[in-house]
């Protein structure tokens, strides 16, 4: 497979978020384009609710019936079958989750698959909570609260209210409140819904509490009130941006969050700001967890943000310093592309979605895959294994990051990495090979099991003969990035010079040729589909102001140059047919080419 150097993707990605700030569109037109592509968003979606029942059972819902699930290792996409927002989600102590959202929507997820249910009302259902399965409570637009008592959803009487409810929270069969726009309080006793005097007029987005005594809502301009059993009363929030989610253990250690990543923690005297370790600007509108050191908050930009007790850190997000690292696939309809977050995304006949990932501090490098069974790796020897939809954090026995992968089958796989580490997997362990370096090793690719050659810095590239490594050259390039073929004697490794120009040789028999390609840039990824097919990608030269990717097609005869016009450092390259590429990087994008 292909990827590319940890180092220089960190560093030519910082280069790429400084060239777009600058917006200078000054540089000359690009190449003459022998493909023609389109921009494809890779992107998990936003989030906006999350419910934590135990460290290996939590459930978040967002835009799109968006719906995803942590079961203590890894995020996994479920299905959710409607395409209208969820807002909240509840899970029940057996286990059982439910989901509300726009339009009515309200499901029931019955261990294996999310079921719609009848809903009383066709208004947008914002938020739900429950005392226990049979006793669960939503709030609706138009002042509409809903009850499921174990069999069906009803809707309650509010006394004429008509303000949007946003957030609903229950203590007991006989004590619930519900929060909502101007200021909306109510109160729940068991029998009917009141009205609360307003004490603030603030649109309210949440609610939560510990007991009849002792319960918090949040909302509009830094409104924090709380509830002492007989009244309202404002407290001081040190914000003027909007708080939505709320959660804690205990009245003395709650958490709230909001607007451009704002997080508030309340120690049951006063309420202090998160400033030095949230590393994110999104709207934070969920938050769970299990204990004062185990948190988790959700939002925009597909955030999932974990806190420890000590810090927080990103399980998930689209946003920020994003970039793609690896595509594989078996055909246009069906490629894997993973990167930052340890997120892996699917392309099927729909387009574009998350499918696991996340849920530990490690960014995945490369994938690879043989059949139905896929493999990623990436950082402190992370690997994923894929079978169908169920994805698996495997056991690689190293922490030494690993930058490239290739299958030959799913019992017979090879990973490569830092300090000359290359793995063996056999289809039950990943077992360590000798290298006979401690070189960085960026890639590997193979024609058979017994015929494999991997690439890696001051030109080194090794040669697997199906029972030991050995050098097979040492190339004029201070790193060579990626290696593809379609035989021993049809074999092509790009890389950087000691300029920082792309570098590319080709071994023709047992002899290594420079290759001639015109690249004034890094070359980081190669792939192709025939000897006469082949296409390579990296990273234009000519400084920031002349910053582009750079992208090549060989036909045969020659390497013609073409572009994504895109202002991005190219990382992975992938052809599906002579006609058809996929290209990705620095950001959230990937590129998608058809020959002109």
């Amino acid at each position: 497979m292909l990827t590319c150097t940890r180092r220089a993707a960190t560093a030519l990605s910082a280069c790429a978020l400084l060239v777009i700030a600058c917006s200078d569109t000054s540089v000359g037109p690009p190449p003459a384009d022998t493909f023609s592509f389109v921009g494809e968003v890779v992107e998990l979606g936003t989030l906006h609710d999350v419910f934590v029942r135990a460290p290996d059972d939590i459930w978040a819902v967002g835009a799109h019936g968006l719906t995803i699930h942590y079961d203590g290792s890894l995020w996994h996409r479920v299905e959710s079958g409607t395409g209208e927002a969820l807002n909240g989600v509840w899970v029940a102590a057996d286990g059982t989750a439910h989901a509300v959202g726009n339009h009515g929507v309200i499901l029931r997820f019955n261990g294996t698959a999310w079921n719609p249910v009848t809903s009383p009302v066709i208004d947008n259902i914002n938020a739900i909570h429950g005392i226990s399965g049979s006793n669960i409570f939503a709030a609706a637009d138009n002042g509409a609260v809903l009850h499921y008592n174990g069999s069906v959803w009803n809707r309650q009487q509010t006394n004429g209210v008509t303000e949007d409810l946003r957030d609903i929270w229950g203590y007991s069969p006989s004590v619930a409140f519900a929060v909502g726009d101007n200021g909306t309080l109510l109160s729940y006793t068991g029998a009917n819904w009141s009205t609360l005097a307003a004490v603030t007029g603030d649109d309210l987005r949440g609610v939560y509490g510990f007991s009849a005594t002792d319960v918090f809502a949040v909302g509009n301009n830094g409104a924090l009130l709380h509830f002492d059993g007989s009244a309202w009363s404002q407290q001081v929030s040190g914000v003027s941006g909007w708080l939505q989610a709320l959660w804690g253990p205990s009245g003395d250690d709650v958490f709230a969050a909001g607007e451009a990543g704002t997080v508030l923690h309340y120690d049951g005297a006063a309420w202090t700001p998160f400033t030095s370790n949230i590393f994110t600007t999104q709207y934070m509108t969920g938050a769970g967890g299990t204990a004062g050191d185990d948190v988790i908050a959700v939002g925009s930009g597909g955030t999932v943000l974990r806190y420890d007790g000590a810090k927080w850190k990103k399980d998930l997000s689209d946003a920020g310093a994003v970039v793609r690292r690896g595509i594989w696939g078996t055909s246009r309809d069906d490629l894997f592309v993973v990167g930052t977050h340890g997120e892996v995304f699917h392309r099927g006949s729909n387009g574009w979605s998350f499918v696991a990932g996340g849920g530990y501090a490690a960014s995945l490098n490369d994938v690879s895959g043989a059949g139905a069974h896929v493999f990623a790796v990436g950082d402190a020897g992370t690997a994923l294994h894929g079978d169908g939809p169920s994805w698996t954090l495997m056991d690689t026995g190293t922490t030494a990051g690993l930058n490239g992968v290739w299958a030959a089958s799913a019992a017979d796989v090879f990973a490569v990495g830092n300090d000359g580490t290359i793995l063996h997997f056999d289809g039950s362990t990943w077992s360590p090979q000798t290298s006979g370096t401690n070189r960085v090793l960026h890639d590997v690719w193979g024609m058979s099991n017994d015929d494999v050659f991997a690439v890696g810095n001051d030109g080194l590239v090794l040669h697997w003969d199906g029972s030991a490594w050995t050098q097979d050259a040492m190339l004029d390039a201070v790193a060579l990035h990626a290696v593809w073929g379609t035989s021993p004697s049809n074999l092509i490794v790009v890389g950087t010079g000691a300029g920082g120009q792309g570098n590319a040789f080709r071994r023709s028999g047992s002899q290594w040729k420079r290759e001639e390609i015109g690249a004034t840039g890094s070359l980081e990824c190669i792939h192709g589909v025939s000897a006469n097919d082949a296409f390579a990608a990296g990273i234009g030269g000519g400084g920031i102001g002349n910053f582009r990717d750079a992208f090549f097609h060989y036909d045969g005869e020659s390497w013609q140059p073409s572009s994504t016009n895109g202002y991005v450092h190219l990382t992975s390259v992938w052809a599906t047919s002579a006609a058809t590429v996929f290209a990705a990087g620095t950001g959230t994008v990937v590129y998608h080419g058809t020959r002109r």
